[in-house]
């Protein structure tokens, strides 16, 4: 299986199982946490949400609220899996438990 192919597959996984509750708060702590990421994982996440979010009163989407980018990141996830996969890299790189959990998994 190509990596691409397990992208895809991981992705299909997530929009099957994680409630949009889940993954709100995952979009959140993305959102607060990016900085904290790799600089291609945070540019990735990034420029696009500024490609594809537009937030009526904001010049830019992350002069927003982030409750509120978040909300609109969710919207647009389930059609855009980039955005998805942007969001989920930096909530994996920003999450110290997750790269623990995933350094005894593999």
């Amino acid at each position: 299986m190509s990596e691409t192919d397990q992208e895809l597959k991981l992705l299909e996984v997530i929009h099957q199982n994680f409630s949009p509750d889940y993954l709100l708060i995952v979009i959140q702590h993305a959102l607060e946490h990016r900085r904290e990421a790799t600089v291609p994982s945070r540019k990735f996440l990034e420029e696009g949400i500024s490609r594809l979010i537009s937030i009526s009163g904001f010049r830019s989407p992350f002069k927003a609220p982030v409750h509120l980018v978040a909300q609109y990141v969710l919207k647009e996830i389930a059609i855009i899996e980039p955005l998805l996969f942007g969001v989920l890299r930096v909530w994996a790189e920003t999450r110290s438990d997750l790269r623990d959990a995933l350094k005894h998994f593999c």
